[in-house]
């Protein structure tokens, strides 16, 4: 799975969002999920681990202090 479907995934998940909650809604993500392949889900589950180490650095986390204004 590449970054795209990845990302097609989590959007897919956020339908019922809005400019007050961004964020793909859990439940809505775990109704996308069961609606694929074992395989597929095991993809989502690597490429979720990679973004995760991928983004898990101090910069992020200081963009993330100053945007939410701590």
């Amino acid at each position: 799975m590449d970054k795209s479907e990845f990302y097609a995934l989590i959007d897919s998940a956020r339908e019922n969002s809005g400019p007050m909650q961004p964020s793909a809604d859990p439940q809505a993500l775990r109704d996308v999920l069961n609606e694929l392949e074992d395989d597929v889900v095991a993809e989502f589950a690597a490429e979720l681990t990679r973004e995760h180490i991928r983004l898990n650095r101090w910069s992020i986390w200081g963009a993330g202090y100053v945007i939410a204004g701590a």
